[in-house]
């Protein structure tokens, strides 16, 4: 603030202003967390943490191994292509520890699919404005034959679900690729994931997530128009919502009378 004492509009509020500092974990990956059919050449990238001068990487295709992983190789770039070309068909996870000369800053697993994999998740992932009576649908992985579904609003559950979980939404068999929901709640959020299921395995999916709208669309008004029928364009309003329009007993007339004439 500023301030005049000799001047009565003394003091003068000022902006609020604000900053932030960089974590010191690891941040801003790319691939970036939940990336779909990435390329098999691929090279992982991030921002360094705050002061940090070596990076461990760690990337594997079973979260808890990557989680638990220690002992790896530092490096002195944010950046790491993967000795061999990754797996097509593969949920992979990775996590960079940033050490920054006093103490080793462990970082969040982010997690990517290549192609073949389950994916094009419906709504998308991260999708707002989604409707409450919705549909979900995806593609499952390649080679799969069957996917797991889990569905619900608590992220940290449908992401540890099991098949004796309420989340669980049932198998669904290849070529019956939706859900149902019901009828959702205005302006909330849910998350859900799809598994792939295999004759000797079931490979955990990328939690989704979308947020319903917080109305409903009753009618979108600006779709109509004026053009009179027989014209395929033809999409007048009291064509749509009925009251009385054809009826000359009742004494009720919606909208205008076809013209004689154009003038």
């Amino acid at each position: 603030d500023e301030v005049n004492e000799a001047d009565p509009n003394s003091p003068w509020r000022g902006d609020i202003w604000s900053f932030s500092i960089p974590p010191k974990t690891a941040y801003l990956p790319d691939p970036i967390d939940g990336a779909e059919f990435v390329d098999l050449d691929a090279t992982l990238n991030w921002t360094p943490g705050f002061g940090a001068k070596l990076h461990t990487v760690y990337l594997g295709d079973s979260f808890q191994d990557v989680n638990n992983a220690t002992g790896g190789s530092p490096r002195g770039v944010a950046t790491y292509t993967p000795a061999s070309p990754l797996e097509a068909e593969k949920v992979y996870y990775w996590r960079v520890d940033e050490f920054d000369i006093s103490e080793t800053h462990k970082g969040d697993i982010w997690a990517f699919t290549t192609p073949g994999a389950v994916g094009n998740p419906q709504p998308a992932n991260g999708d707002v404005g989604v409707q409450i009576l919705t549909t979900l649908g995806w593609t499952p992985a390649d080679t799969a034959a069957s996917s797991d579904l889990y569905f619900g609003a608590d992220a940290d559950a449908v992401k540890n679900a099991t098949a004796a979980s309420p989340e669980y939404a049932g198998n669904k068999a290849l070529g019956s690729e939706s859900h149902d929901p019901g009828k959702l709640v205005l302006g909330a959020d849910y998350h859900w994931r799809v598994d792939a299921v295999y004759a000797d395995k079931t490979v955990k999916g990328l939690l989704w997530s979308f947020t319903t709208a917080a109305f409903i669309a009753v009618d979108d008004f600006e779709a109509y128009n004026d053009i009179d029928p027989p014209d395929p364009n033809s999409n007048r309003v009291f064509d749509k919502w009925i009251d009385g329009f054809g009826t000359t007993t009742n004494g009720a007339l919606v909208g205008n009378e076809l013209p004689q004439g154009r003038i």
